[in-house]
């Protein structure tokens, strides 16, 4: 009977020391009692990926006004109005109120700017390293016949950008009408002290349309699309849509202009 006891207790005591060296070995993967996770939870955890909440463009829709639009997307980088038309220059896409409501939304809004702006940026770093390479862009001077004599300038007179491609301008032209545009900026005082020099010189020309566009600043999408170098900036084109002469803010010049575009 003892040497059963003494078999008995040693096997206990081998037993429960083999236990403990398992539970030493073991690492802790429960979590702690009182996180309310349960081990399932905790791993899918590690592969769930939340939804991405829609960005704030997917709340514009038809008919909202300026002041609303702009409170969900902030200002726009530029403007142009025209009569009870205005539009909204946004990273990769233009939006259009007729009598201050919105009009025909895309329904990949959001989409769209996210794209826009990247596409912004990639190119502002490639210009501002092309910049960096080639040192400071010429300043613009228009060729000394053409400022002295600007009714001289050849139909079809083609106004390129930086990287040599033809400025398009034909959202602001009135087929069939000479028409006169005005690149200008609110914060520009040349450009408030030409204005009634212009309302005054397009009374004697009835008959010439006339569009306002407002840049906002120079790293605005509306700078950049009629590539804006310097405000003001009147550009005169003919009935067929051709330009006249390059840029410019001398008022005698834009009228010489006007006359040689209601020749043709």
């Amino acid at each position: 009977m003892k040497h059963n006891a003494a078999s008995n207790i040693g096997i206990c005591i081998l037993i429960l020391l083999t236990g403990c060296g398992k539970q030493s070995r073991e690492p802790a993967t429960e979590p702690p009692a009182n996180s309310g996770i349960s081990k399932t939870e905790k791993v899918i955890s590690l592969f769930k990926r939340e939804p991405e909440e829609p960005g704030k463009a997917s709340l514009v829709t038809n008919g909202m006004s300026k002041t609303q639009v702009t409170e969900l997307l902030g200002d726009p980088r530029g403007q142009i109005s025209s009569g009870v038309r205005t539009t909204l220059m946004y990273d990769g896409v233009q939006l259009v109120f007729e009598n201050g409501r919105l009009t025909d939304v895309p329904a990949n809004l959001d989409q769209l700017i996210k794209t826009g702006k990247n596409d912004r940026e990639k190119r502002e770093q490639l210009l501002s390293e092309r910049k960096k390479n080639s040192g400071p862009l010429p300043v613009y001077e228009p060729p000394p016949a053409i400022a002295a004599a600007p009714a001289a300038a050849p139909a079809g007179y083609v106004m390129r950008d930086e990287n040599g491609q033809a400025v398009d301008h034909s959202r602001l032209i009135r087929r069939g009408k000479v028409t006169v545009i005005d690149f200008y900026a609110d914060w520009c005082g040349p450009c408030r002290a030409l204005a009634p020099q212009l309302d005054a010189l397009l009374n004697k020309h009835r008959d010439v349309a006339f569009e306002k566009v407002n840049i906002d600043n120079w790293g605005s999408s509306v700078s950049k699309q009629y590539s804006v170098t310097s405000v003001p900036s009147v550009r005169v084109f003919d009935r067929n849509g051709n330009m006249v002469g390059p840029p410019t803010s001398s008022i005698s010049k834009i009228e010489a202009m006007i006359k040689q575009a209601e020749k043709r």
